[in-house]
């Protein structure tokens, strides 16, 4: 006769904290990468192994410019790889761009330290920096804008 099998139905041995199961890891890619980027193998071949990612850790990413933010599955680690599966991926901070300029000014990314930040057409310097989030520096640089012209 045969064994009985009951499906749907779990076991001690198959359950435990995701904590002790994974690891769960957040990078920051630089600008210009994109989400897809992060799912080619050799994009991680400098990496993947020395820090000790390994198949079902979780990655959250949020680009260094702020545009976008992901959420990864990794599927396979190699000795100088490792494959992901995005499981979800939001674009962030949408403006609009005619809202990055005035007649004097502009609102850029600077570097991974000064974030986004305000600058002058006529000799490129930085009015402004420090902001997290691009829709930030576009307020201030409007709140601003005509004192700074002056």
């Amino acid at each position: 006769m045969p064994k009985e099998h009951h499906v749907g139905h779990l076991n001690r041995g198959h359950i435990k904290l995701a904590n002790s199961a994974r690891n769960f890891w957040c990078v920051t890619p630089v600008e210009g990468v994109k989400v897809a980027d992060l799912c080619n193998p050799e994009y991680w071949k400098h990496v993947a192994t020395e820090i000790g990612i390994q198949a079902n850790d979780r990655i959250e990413a949020t680009c260094q410019d702020g545009s976008w933010w992901a959420e990864y599955l990794v599927l396979h680690v190699g000795p100088h790889s490792a494959k992901l599966q995005i499981l979800r991926d939001v674009k962030l901070d949408e403006v609009d761009d005619s809202a990055m300029e005035t007649d004097n000014l502009y609102v850029t990314w600077i570097s991974p330290y000064n974030k986004f930040g305000v600058r002058r057409k006529s000799d490129k310097a930085i009015m402004k920096d420090g902001f997290a989030q691009k829709s930030n520096a576009i307020k201030w640089m409007a709140d601003n804008a005509q004192s700074l012209a002056a």
